[in-house]
């Protein structure tokens, strides 16, 4: 049996030899990654009966389900500013969206086309996405999903439709459940682990796991001592703070920063995401 370096994960996901699948058939467990450091490990893992959900609060999963709700007809994640470029040559009726360092895509890093939509949820309103399929590509966020898309589901999870995504979860009764927080830079971000702890607070009332790594606790006791006011994690988020010093930016905070105003449950289905 094979670990992760941080033991974070579910170890039954990294056994290497297991005829018949007998091993993997012994428990269900549930594990975390807390930073792109993190995401080496995932893309080696055998991912094939794990389900994954992946949280960027702050801000491309909140993006993600803002714009699904708004009427977008996919959100197709690369990993690269020349990928996303590659796609809308293929298809000029794409929309491209996304940030490098917290700012929209510009000129300056394209050599020439400017993204239409940055990673402002705000920006994915009706008018602008509605009947659209966008690409877009993040610091870490579409990096997260991008390491775990060969698990058997992918889904989506911000505050914003975090229960919705608990009452999926249910339904599914996963073996292997893995929580990626997508991290701010190569670090944990609060936000993240925050509302990991949330979901698991949710399902635990209604699944039990044979295993649940120390990961998943840490984040647990996390969101007890913070609390169920989200707010109260921003004095603690240096991704917060940073986008509250950006003058247009900082109407982000508050909007992630809201549970369960959607219900909708985002999932990766052949590369794109899509509402399920």
């Amino acid at each position: 049996m094979r670990f992760s370096s941080s033991n974070l994960y579910p170890p039954n996901i990294f056994i290497t030899h297991d005829p018949g699948n007998r091993l993997r058939k012994m428990q269900t467990c549930i594990g975390i990654a807390f930073t792109p450091n993190d995401f080496w490990a995932l893309k080696k893992a055998d991912l094939s009966n794990t389900i994954c959900v992946v949280l960027d609060v702050l801000r491309f999963t909140s993006t993600v389900v803002t714009a699904l709700a708004s009427g977008a007809t996919g959100i197709i994640p690369v990993s690269e500013i020349a990928e996303a470029l590659e796609l809308r040559a293929q298809d000029p009726t794409f929309l491209l969206g996304g940030e490098r360092k917290g700012q929209r895509i510009t000129s300056s890093l394209t050599g020439g086309a400017e993204f239409d939509l940055g990673n402002s949820p705000r920006e994915y309103t009706p008018q602008h996405v509605q009947g659209k399929r966008i690409v877009c590509t993040t610091t870490n966020g579409t990096q997260a999903i991008r390491a775990c898309a060969h698990a058997s589901t992918v889904y989506i999870a911000a505050l914003l439709n975090i229960k919705a995504v608990v009452h999926q979860l249910i339904k599914d009764r996963p073996t292997n459940l893995v929580i990626i927080c997508s991290g701010t830079e190569n670090e944990p971000a609060t936000e993240d682990v925050y509302t990991a702890g949330i979901l698991w607070e949710e399902l635990q009332q209604h699944l039990r796991f044979d295993h649940v790594s120390d990961g998943v606790q840490i984040a647990y006791l996390t969101a007890k001592a913070i609390g169920h006011e989200p707010k109260s994690i921003i004095p603690y988020s240096k991704n917060a703070q940073r986008l509250l010093s950006i003058e247009e930016l900082r109407d982000d905070v508050p909007f992630c920063l809201r549970r369960d105003v959607f219900q909708i449950v985002p999932r990766l289905i052949n590369n794109e995401i899509k509402v399920h």
